[in-house]
């Protein structure tokens, strides 16, 4: 399975960071690397057909530091991500998360579905959008969100929060948020 996955990820034009096991885990060390993984996640180069490769397992390795533009949110409504994000207790540090004020979904997740995401520290100075915005996640399907610690500025439209802006038929548990949350509905 992991060699098929790894075939259909080099013909699609997406060469896996590393490899860590036959699950499929992508591990990842540093900045470029994020920014590749959220590049290559949000235009579709995990996926085939429309559908996920395979459940990905995604582990952060070390803080990473994005100071030069916004960060663009992991997932959308088009190609939500489905999985494991583990933070390993490290440190996302970025100037902002979203950049157009009619967004939806935005948050260092952007649109998750059946996932988990834990363990790590987002600090930001604002995060921007319309509906669905919040630091860890704009809008959680299904999904289980734990031990996130946060803090920034959050401002949209409706279903604003600090962790997550929307969440449907999941959990949120031991996250905590420092800042600002603003909607105006």
């Amino acid at each position: 399975l992991l060699l098929v996955s790894t075939v259909v990820m080099l013909l699609q034009g997406c060469t896996p960071k590393k490899e860590a096991s036959e699950e499929n885990v992508l591990i990842i060390t540093n900045t470029e690397e994020y920014l590749s993984f959220v590049s290559d996640y949000n235009t579709g180069k995990f996926h085939i057909n429309d559908s996920l490769i395979s459940p990905l397992v995604v582990n952060l390795e070390n803080n990473i530091s994005i100071i030069e533009d916004h960060v663009m949110p992991i997932g959308t409504e088009e190609y939500p991500f489905i999985g494991k994000f583990n933070g390993n207790g490290h440190t996302i540090s970025c100037c902002g998360i979203g950049k157009d004020e009619a967004a939806d979904n935005v948050g260092l997740f952007g649109y998750v579905k059946n996932s988990e995401i834990k363990n790590f520290t987002i600090v930001t100075d604002e995060v921007v959008g319309a509906h669905n915005v919040g630091i860890v996640c704009g809008y959680a399907y299904l999904s289980n969100i734990s031990d996130c610690k946060v803090s920034g500025k959050v401002t949209g439209i409706s279903h604003v929060g600090g962790v997550v802006g929307s969440a449907s038929y999941g959990g949120i548990s031991d996250c905590y948020f420092v800042g600002d949350v603003a909607g105006k509905d």
